[in-house]
C-alpha cells in the first residue's frame, strides 16, 4: 500500500523529541523525513514551514495540551493528528485494503483514541466498505457514543452485504435511541425494503419521510420510488414519480425499470417516449433497460430504431448495452444482427459472451452454443454459473452423454456445482441424455434444492417411464415443505399417465387448486392422455368438451393418438376433423387418421386422406434418428444409404434382426405409418 500522492493536509506527521511540546520557530523552514511508518509500511515525506506547523498545531490544541487525546504519539515518536487517522481509514476504505486498515486500527488503540467518536465512525465505515461486516459490527457495539453517522454506516454495511432484515432491526434500534435519521440511513433502509421485499415497512418509512421533511431530497425520493417499484407496488411508485418536483435520470430509470420488472412492458416504452421529450441525457442504464423491454416484447423494429440512436451515443461501446442488444436480437430471432453486435463490442466480458451463448441456445442451435462456449477461454474469459447453466441445458438438447459428462467435470473443477441453477441444468441434461441414474445422483448431491430442482427430477423419471418413482419424489418434495407449481403437476400427471394410474391422476388434478395452481392446457392434455391410455375414450371426449379452455392441437392430437391405439375410427374421424379445421397443414393428423383407417381396413378412406394431403400440398417430413460415436453425431432417415459405412451398418442390422428373432422378439407392426408416396 503506497500513499505517495497524499497531500500535506491529508497526512500531517511531525517528529516530536521525547514527547515534549513542539518548539516551532516562526519563519524558519524545516524538512521532516521518516522512512518507516510501523503500521502501514509506507514511505512518507512531509514538508511544512514552522508557521504552518504552529498554526495547525494550535488549531488541534497540540501546543496547549500536548498529552491529551487531541493528538497521539506512536512508538517511534511520530505525532499524529486525529484527522490523519480519519484520512488513512478513508483511504483504506476506498482501496478496500482491510489488512492495512487493521494496522491503523491497532495504532488507534495504542494511542488511546479508540473511544473517540471520529475513530469509531471511520473504523465502522472502513470495515464495512472492505466487506468485513463482523469487524464493523464489533466496533459499532463497543462505541460509548454513537451519532447518526455511526448508525448510517453500520446500516448501510448490512444492506450491502445482503442482511436486509438485520438492517431493519438496526434502524428500529436507532429510533429507540432517539437518533434522527439522515438521508443516507433512510436511503439505505429503503434499499433493504426493496431487497426483501418489505412493502409494509416501506409504507412506514414513507410516512417517516413525510414527517421529517425529507421529501425534497431527490436522493431519498428516488430510493422511495425504487422501493415501491421493486416491491411490486407500481401504482405507488408512479404516484411518487408524478409528485416529484424535479426528476433526474435516476428517477426516470427507476420508473422505467419498475414497469419493465412488473410486466408493464408497453408502459415502460411509453414512459421512455416521454423521457425523449425531456431535457435530460440518457445514460447506459436507460438504454440497456429499454432494449431489454424490446427483447421481452419481441419488438424487433422498435429495437432496431433504438439501436440506431445508441450508435450516436458513448453507450454504444458499453458492454452492458451491447449485451442487451445481443439479447434483443437473439430473442427476436435475428441471429445475424446478434453476431454483428457481438463482433463490434470492443471489450467483451462474461456477460456479453454468456448472452451470445444464450442467444444460440434460445434459437435451439445447440451445436453453435457449444462451439461458442469452447471459444470462450481463448478470449481470456472464464464461464460463470449462468454460462454453465445455459451450456448444460444446450448439451441436453444434443443428448450427448459423453460431452455432458465432460462438461460436468468442468463444472466441478470451477466450483460452480454448488449453484442451484447449475445443479438443476445438470439434472435435466443427464435425463435428456438418457442417464436417469446420473441425473438422480446429481440431485442427491445438491446441497440446496429449489422447486426447479424437484420439478427436474420428477419430470425426468416421468419421461423415462418411471411413474411410481416420480410420484414418490413428489411426496418427498411435499415433506420438504416446498410448494409445487404448475410445472410440478405436469410431471406428476405425466407420471400417472405413463403408469396408467387414472384414480391417482384424477386426485392430483383436483388437488391443484389447493396448492394455488390453476390448470393450464398442458395439465388438461396430460389428463386426456391418461384417459386415453386407460381406454376411457368416451370420458376423454367428455373431458375435452367440458374444458374451460378451448383445446389446442396438441390436446386434440393426444386424443386422436388414443383413438388410433384403441381402434376407435368414429371418434378418431371427429377429432381429426376438429384438428384440421384449426391447422389444415398438420402432417401428424393426416398420418394418424390414415393409420386408423388402414387398421380398420378402410383403404378407400386411406386413399381419400392421401388425395387430401396432395391437394393441400402437405408433405410428410422424413423422421431422423441419430447416434453419437467418438464425439461425432451421425443422423439417419428411413432407408438411408448415404452414409460412407452403409454396408457395415446394414450387415450389423441383419445380424441384430436375426438375434432378435432367435430371442423370440416380434415387432408390433400395428401402428407402423404408411409410406403414402410408395403405397
Amino acid at each position: 500500500m503506497h500513499f505517495g500522492a497524499i497531500d500535506r493536509q491529508m497526512l500531517l506527521i511531525l517528529r516530536v523529541q521525547n514527547s515534549k511540546p513542539l518548539n516551532c520557530n516562526v519563519g524558519k523552514r524545516r524538512k521532516i523525513r521518516h522512512n518507516d511508518f510501523s503500521t502501514l509500511n509506507v514511505k512518507l515525506e512531509v514538508e511544512h514551514s514552522a508557521e504552518e506547523v504552529g498554526t495547525l498545531g494550535n488549531e488541534h490544541g497540540m501546543l496547549k495540551e500536548p498529552h491529551r487525546n487531541l493528538y497521539a504519539i506512536n512508538p517511534k515518536g511520530i505525532l499524529m493528528i486525529p484527522d490523519t487517522y480519519a484520512s488513512l481509514l478513508q483511504r483504506c476504505a476506498e482501496m478496500k485494503v482491510v489488512e492495512d486498515g487493521r494496522k491503523v486500527h491497532a495504532q488507534i488503540i495504542k494511542t488511546g483514541l479508540e473511544q473517540a467518536l471520529f475513530a469509531g465512525n471511520n473504523l465502522v465505515n472502513m470495515y464495512a466498505k472492505c466487506g468485513s461486516l463482523a469487524d464493523a459490527r464489533q466496533v459499532f457495539d463497543k462505541m460509548p457514543e454513537r451519532n447518526v453517522v455511526s448508525w448510517a454506516s453500520v446500516i448501510a454495511a448490512y444492506v450491502q452485504q445482503g442482511y436486509a432484515k438485520e438492517s431493519l432491526k438496526l434502524f428500529s434500534a436507532m429510533q429507540l435511541e432517539y437518533v434522527r435519521a439522515n438521508e443516507f440511513s433512510i436511503s439505505s433502509i429503503l434499499k433493504a425494503c426493496s431487497s426483501i421485499p418489505a412493502l409494509e415497512a416501506g409504507y412506514q418509512l414513507h410516512a417517516y419521510i413525510v414527517k421529517v421533511a425529507f421529501g425534497s431530497s431527490s436522493f431519498v425520493v428516488n430510493a422511495l420510488l425504487d422501493m415501491y417499484a421493486k416491491c411490486g407496488s407500481i401504482e405507488n411508485a408512479r404516484n411518487v414519480f408524478d409528485e416529484m418536483g424535479q426528476r433526474d435520470i435516476i428517477s426516470w430509470n427507476s420508473m422505467i425499470a419498475g414497469y419493465a420488472r412488473d410486466g408493464f412492458k408497453e408502459e415502460a416504452l411509453q414512459l421512455f417516449g416521454h423521457l425523449q421529450k425531456e431535457d435530460l441525457t440518457w445514460d447506459c442504464t436507460t438504454l440497456a433497460t429499454v432494449v431489454g423491454v424490446c427483447a421481452d416484447l419481441v419488438a424487433l423494429e422498435v429495437g432496431k430504431q433504438l439501436h440506431t440512436q445508441i450508435v450516436k451515443t458513448p453507450c454504444y461501446c458499453n458492454v452492458f448495452v451491447g449485451s442487451a442488444l445481443l439479447d434483443m436480437y437473439a430473442k427476436c430471432g435475428s441471429a445475424d444482427d446478434a453476431v454483428k453486435v457481438f463482433d463490434r463490442i470492443p471489450v467483451h466480458n462474461v456477460v456479453s459472451w454468456t448472452t451470445m451463448i444464450s442467444g444460440h441456445a434460445q434459437q435451439g442451435n445447440a451445436e453453435e452454443t457449444m462451439k461458442l462456449f469452447i471459444k470462450m477461454p481463448l478470449a481470456g474469459l472464464k464461464a460463470d454459473e449462468f454460462t454453465y447453466a445455459i451450456v448444460c441445458s444446450a448439451c441436453g438438447m444434443l443428448s450427448s452423454l459423453k460431452q455432458g459428462t465432460q462438461l460436468h467435470g468442468q463444472v466441478m473443477k470451477s466450483g460452480f456445482l454448488l449453484y442451484v441453477s447449475v445443479g438443476n441444468a445438470l439434472v435435466d441434461m443427464y435425463a435428456k441424455s438418457g442417464s436417469i441414474e446420473n441425473s438422480h445422483k446429481v440431485f442427491n448431491q445438491m446441497i440446496q434444492r429449489d422447486v426447479v430442482s424437484w420439478n427436474s427430477i420428477i419430470s425426468s423419471y416421468a419421461q423415462h417411464g418411471h411413474g411410481k418413482e416420480a410420484l414418490h419424489l413428489f411426496q418427498q418434495m411435499q415433506r420438504a415443505n416446498l410448494v409445487p407449481n404448475n410445472v410440478t403437476f405436469v410431471g406428476v400427471l405425466s407420471a400417472c399417465s405413463h403408469e396408467g394410474l387414472l384414480d391417482e391422476g384424477r386426485y392430483y388434478f383436483n388437488c391443484m387448486s389447493k396448492h394455488g395452481v390453476t390448470p393450464r392446457m398442458e395439465h388438461y392434455t396430460c389428463m386426456i392422455g391418461l384417459f386415453g391410455r386407460s381406454g376411457r375414450l368416451d370420458e376423454a371426449e367428455e373431458f375435452v368438451n367440458q374444458m374451460p379452455l378451448e383445446p389446442d392441437i396438441v390436446a386434440l392430437r393426444t386424443l386422436l393418438s388414443a383413438c388410433r391405439d384403441h381402434g376407435n375410427m368414429e371418434l378418431g374421424t371427429r377429432i381429426a376433423e376438429r384438428i384440421l379445421k384449426l391447422e389444415p397443414q398438420d402432417t401428424g393428423t393426416y398420418m394418424l387418421l390414415s393409420n386408423i383407417y388402414a387398421a380398420a381396413g378402410r383403404w378407400d378412406q386411406v386413399s381419400k386422406v392421401r388425395k387430401l394431403m396432395k391437394d393441400r400440398g402437405v408433405k410428410k417430413e422424413p423422421g431422423l434418428s441419430w447416434i453419437e460415436v467418438r464425439n461425432r453425431v451421425h443422423a439417419f432417415t428411413v432407408g438411408d444409404r448415404s452414409h460412407p459405412q452403409t454396408k457395415e451398418i446394414y450387415a450389423k442390422l441383419e445380424k441384430l434382426t436375426e438375434q432378435m428373432k432367435e430371442e423370440g422378439y416380434a415387432p408390433d407392426m400395428t401402428h407402423l405409418l404408411l409410406d403414402l408416396e410408395q403405397e
